[in-house]
């Protein structure tokens, strides 16, 4: 008996809907940090899991006062000046740390770590933390991310140079005692070592100095003239820094 065999196909199909999903949610979460790196004002930096630097962000290269990225690429996060050896340990450890710290650039150039185009010193808020492959618990890297807190420092130090200022007036036993704390308090936020501390005589319009120490001047008494910084101050009766322009 002859049967003639009928030709046929087959297809097999397999639901990546999910997998499909799961890759687009992914993407968009990347896309998302991308954004947030690039444009956030918080200073963002990532490290490989041995510490090298791979990537920064706007914010931070601005911080740091660094203009080409390359200058990084051999920085290691564990050399940093800011990062003490406890909170190393802590990294070491796989824990995530937070912490303030002075930040000095021209130390930053005496051990050749990068070019700055920064001077002085800052004062910086971090947060480390370590980055983990959520499958393998492997570790990837860290992501450090930062905040100049100078100008909001600058205040609070002011405002309690103000205070002890104020308080050694009551306390004092005698004015040089007294100005001698003032040239302490002073010292803390700008460099104090040519203090004229004046006192001002409403009747006669003139301000006398008790207390001058200047490596070139020496300067007694003087007229206080109408637009003058001392006349400022007092008619203002606040506190007022300025720095001399330099030509």
């Amino acid at each position: 008996m002859n049967r003639e065999i009928q030709g046929f196909s087959f297809g097999a199909f397999l639901d990546i809907t999910e997998r499909k999903q799961v890759e687009d949610a992914l993407q968009q979460s990347e896309e998302k940090f991308r954004t947030y790196f690039s444009e956030s004002p918080i200073g963002i930096e990532l490290y490989d899991a041995e510490g090298f630097q791979t990537d920064a962000n706007k914010a931070s290269l601005s911080m740091f006062g660094i203009s080409d990225i390359t200058e990084l690429k051999v920085f290691n996060l564990f050399d940093g000046t800011s990062l003490s050896s406890e909170n190393k340990e802590i990294l070491h450890r796989g824990e995530s740390v937070s912490y303030q710290s002075t930040f000095d650039f021209d130390r930053i150039k005496e051990l050749k770590q990068y070019h700055s185009s920064r001077s002085g010193k800052a004062y910086f808020d971090y947060l480390i933390t370590p980055l983990w492959n959520s499958g393998s618990k492997s570790l990837l890297g860290y992501m450090l991310q930062v905040q100049d807190i100078s100008e909001r420092k600058r205040a609070e130090m002011i405002k309690q140079l103000q205070y002890n200022i104020a308080n050694a007036t009551v306390i004092s036993k005698n004015i040089n005692e007294l100005f001698d704390t003032i040239k302490i308090e002073l010292n803390r936020i700008i460099d104090a070592k040519n203090l004229f501390i004046a006192l001002y005589n409403e009747e006669t319009g003139m301000v006398h100095s008790p207390l001058c120490n200047d490596e070139k001047d020496e300067i007694h008494c003087m007229a206080c003239r109408k637009n003058s910084s001392p006349a400022y101050v007092i008619k203002k009766t606040v506190l007022y820094f300025y720095k001399e322009r330099k030509f």
